[in-house]
């Protein structure tokens, strides 16, 4: 069937931020994307289906890292400040838009320690992420602890939500109150373990990973409403992993020079990419893999839709 050029315009608008990031909806009838501006800057841009209109939301001060509606607010990670060639001069705030404005809730965070917060997650009125809080020096290398952190949305009060020495969070995903956490390392098996946000010292182990399932060091937990899935990029597999540990086959990454660090199951098929918040233009470098296995541009795939 033949897509007319307008047509398909409309239809990566409103298609891409619902099927392929699900965050970042309020309604069927609503949605939301990233546009670039006249400058450096960027545009968080809001469309109605009903009106057949774009509206600017917000300008950024510069890149938008990411972003998710919650309790009728818009919170946004951005990229405000320092010359893009040199990320030691990066600086980031995380906050709400209300009325069009920022309201900074977290500010001056550094490219070292915002390194996973790009990942938050939102829930009980509070965000949690990621966070490089402290340091330490390796064969004379400076390496970043990321334990996970919280701020009140309301207070905008800060700090860890698990402070327990013992725990080593390296990828996580939540489903409401429970999280899930990669824990290992060094001479350790990697393994996913399972944990209350609400009593972080109570966690259980799910599984211990097979050796087939972590070959590299690139790894990622994602969740899809209360199905949580496991990507080894090196290893170009998905697993589906189930509330008793067991793993299954969900979807194959393609091969190629390509490595994609991300995955977005949605019933039409599995999307890789390479970062956590897509745009517009991305579209045409993404890979697709459909439910017969096959894989498609993701261009293509939006028109099969």
């Amino acid at each position: 069937m033949k897509i007319e050029k307008t047509d398909l315009r409309k239809k990566l608008v409103q298609n891409l931020p619902y099927l392929l990031i699900g965050l970042y909806v309020t309604k069927l009838s609503q949605a939301w994307r990233l546009a670039a501006g006249n400058d450096a800057s960027e545009k968080l841009l809001h469309y109605s289906p009903a009106t057949n209109q774009l509206k600017t939301v917000y300008i950024a001060k510069g890149k938008i890292d990411t972003f998710q509606l919650y309790g009728g607010k818009i919170y946004l990670l951005e990229n405000y400040a320092g010359d893009p060639n040199f990320p030691d001069q990066w600086r980031y705030r995380f906050g709400y838009l209300e009325n069009g404005k920022f309201h900074n809730l977290m500010d001056g965070i550094t490219f070292d320690q915002e390194l996973y917060m790009d990942k938050f997650y939102l829930f009980g009125g509070k965000a949690y992420f990621l966070f490089g809080d402290n340091t330490y020096v390796s064969n004379g290398h400076l390496f970043y602890n990321y334990p996970l952190w919280s701020i009140d949305l309301e207070t905008g009060a800060k700090g860890r939500a698990v402070d327990l020495d013992d725990f080593y969070m390296d990828e996580v995903a939540f489903d409401g109150a429970t999280g899930y956490a990669l824990e290992g390392g060094k001479d350790l098996p990697m393994s996913i373990v399972r944990f209350s946000l609400l009593q972080p010292e109570l966690r259980e182990t799910v599984l211990v990973l097979p050796d087939d399932a972590s070959d590299g060091h690139r790894m990622t937990l994602f969740a899809n409403g209360s199905d949580l899935y496991y990507f080894s990029p090196e290893a170009h597999r998905i697993w589906k992993i189930g509330k008793d540990g067991a793993m299954t086959l969900t979807a194959l990454a393609p091969w190629g020079e390509r490595l994609y660090d991300y995955a977005t199951v949605t019933s039409q098929g599995t999307l890789f990419h390479d970062i956590t918040t897509l745009r517009l233009s991305d579209s045409e470098t993404l890979t697709v893999q459909l439910k017969n296995g096959t894989y498609v541009n993701c261009s293509d795939f939006l028109k099969l839709q």
